[in-house]
């Protein structure tokens, strides 16, 4: 079997929802690391900071959006190189 053809938005939303989950989980990590690191030296550091957990909330939409961008792209080129080339050659297993 081969798959010739992707879902363009099918595959969009699958990777926005990988985006956006490895974006909770970067801003989880960074809130923590800006909330209870050192103190704020620069005023940039004090901005950082401040932001504390608002990083959970943005970053996976901020992450989503891309996510959203690079499956379209992705699918979409893969729809083309398939056509060229015959996509990529898959095999199933029946239980």
């Amino acid at each position: 079997m081969k798959l010739k053809r992707l879902g363009i938005l099918s595959y969009a939303k699958l990777m926005a929802l990988g985006m956006a989950t490895f974006g909770f989980f970067y801003g989880l990590s960074l809130s923590l690391i800006y909330r209870f690191g050192n103190p704020p030296v620069t005023p940039e550091d004090a901005i950082l900071r401040s932001l504390g957990f608002g990083l959970i909330i943005v970053a996976p939409v901020v992450y989503a959006i891309i996510g959203i961008l690079i499956g379209i792209v992705t699918a979409w080129l893969y729809n083309i190189f398939a056509g060229w080339i015959g996509g990529i050659e898959m095999e199933f297993e029946k239980k």
